[in-house]
C-alpha cells in the first residue's frame, strides 16, 4: 500500500501511460529491449536491499529493482532500504542530481560544485555512494539509450555526463559493484559503432560524443571499483576537468628540494604516478622509489 508507506500516488503526465508499477505496457521508449536489461537478474538476489515498499503504485503492488530504476527515476523516495538518517540525506540528494541532468541552462560551475558536494555527503557513507550510484544509472536509463528524454535530444549526453562523474567519484560497495559494472559493459558494448551492414543502414546511431560518455562511465567505475574508496572527495575542480576531459597538475617536491610538474586527473593513483614521475627524471628502476603526499595538500592525487 503506497499510502501506508508515506508515499502518494503521483499523478500521470499529459499524454504517459506508463509509470512505476504498471505491467501492462512495454518498457522502452520503443518498447523493446534497452541496453543494460540484462545485467537485472543480478538484482533479483538483492531485492530485499531496494525500498520496494516506497514504490509500489497501481497495476503492481511489488514493484522489481528493475521497475524502480527504469520508472523511479523522478520521484525522491531512496532507491534502497536507508536509516531515517541516510534515507532523508537521499530525499536532498536525488532531486539534486536530477536537476543536474534536467536543467540544460544550469551553469557548468554549478554541476561541478553541486557533484562535489554529492560525493562529500557519501564519501564515508557506503550505503549512499550505493544510493548515489544507482540514481545516476536510473537517470540515464530515464533517457532510455541515446534517445534523450524530457524532449531535449540532449538530456542523455547530460544524464550520461553524471553517470561518468559519479563512477570517477565513488566506488560503489562489493553487494553493487558486479550489478554496476555489468550494466555499464552493457551498454558500452550496445554504443560502440558496429560494422556490420544491418547497423550500417540504421538512420539513429549514437553520436560520438555519447559513445565516448558511456565508454568513459564503463572505464570510471572499473578503475573506482579495482582501487577502492578514494581516501578524500573529489573537489569542483576535480570534476570541471572530468568532464572537459584536461588534466590538472600537481608538483612533486625531491629531497634536494627541486620538484617536477606531475599532470593528473580523477583517476590518477599513486600506482600510476609513479613510473610517469620516474620516466620524468630518467629513473629507469623504480622498484624502491616512493610517492608521498602532503597532508597539508588536500587537491594532490589520491
Amino acid at each position: 500500500d503506497p499510502q501506508a508507506a508515506g508515499m502518494s500516488l503521483p499523478p500521470l503526465p499529459e499524454g504517459h501511460e506508463r509509470i512505476l508499477g504498471d505491467v501492462t505496457l512495454p518498457d522502452g521508449p520503443s518498447g523493446g529491449y534497452i541496453p543494460g536489461d540484462s545485467s537485472f537478474a543480478a538484482l533479483d538476489a538483492l531485492a530485499d536491499r531496494f525500498n520496494l515498499a516506497a514504490f509500489a503504485t497501481r497495476g503492481s503492488p511489488a514493484p522489481t529493482p528493475r521497475d524502480i530504476l527504469t520508472h523511479g527515476a523522478s520521484t525522491s523516495s531512496s532507491i534502497l532500504r536507508l536509516s531515517p538518517e541516510a534515507a532523508a540525506k537521499s530525499s536532498k540528494m536525488r532531486p539534486a542530481l536530477a536537476r543536474l541532468v534536467s536543467d540544460a541552462s544550469l551553469a557548468s560551475s554549478e554541476t561541478d560544485a553541486t557533484l562535489a558536494k554529492l560525493c562529500r555527503e557519501t564519501h564515508k557513507r557506503p550505503e549512499l555512494r550505493d544510493e548515489l550510484v544507482l540514481s545516476a544509472l536510473a537517470l540515464a536509463r530515464r533517457g532510455a539509450f541515446g534517445d534523450g528524454g524530457e524532449d531535449d535530444p540532449s538530456f542523455s549526453n547530460r544524464a550520461w555526463d553524471i553517470v561518468h562523474c559519479v563512477c570517477a567519484a565513488v566506488a560503489p560497495t562489493e553487494t553493487f559493484a558486479p550489478f554496476v559494472g555489468e550494466y555499464l559493459a552493457e551498454c558500452n558494448a550496445a554504443a560502440m559503432p558496429s560494422t556490420s551492414s544491418d547497423a550500417a543502414q540504421t538512420d539513429k546511431k549514437p553520436p560520438p560524443a555519447f559513445v565516448r560518455l558511456v565508454a568513459n562511465a564503463a572505464a570510471a567505475h572499473k578503475k573506482a571499483t579495482k582501487v577502492g574508496q578514494r581516501r578524500h572527495p573529489l573537489t569542483p575542480e576535480h570534476f570541471q576537468a572530468l568532464r572537459s576531459d584536461t588534466r590538472l597538475t600537481t608538483h612533486v617536491y625531491f629531497l634536494d628540494e627541486t620538484f617536477e610538474e606531475l599532470p593528473f586527473d580523477a583517476l590518477t593513483t599513486v600506482a600510476d604516478a609513479t613510473p610517469s614521475v620516474a620516466g620524468t627524471i630518467r629513473l629507469r628502476e623504480y622498484a624502491t622509489f616512493g610517492l608521498f603526499a602532503d597532508a597539508a595538500d588536500e587537491n594532490s592525487a589520491d
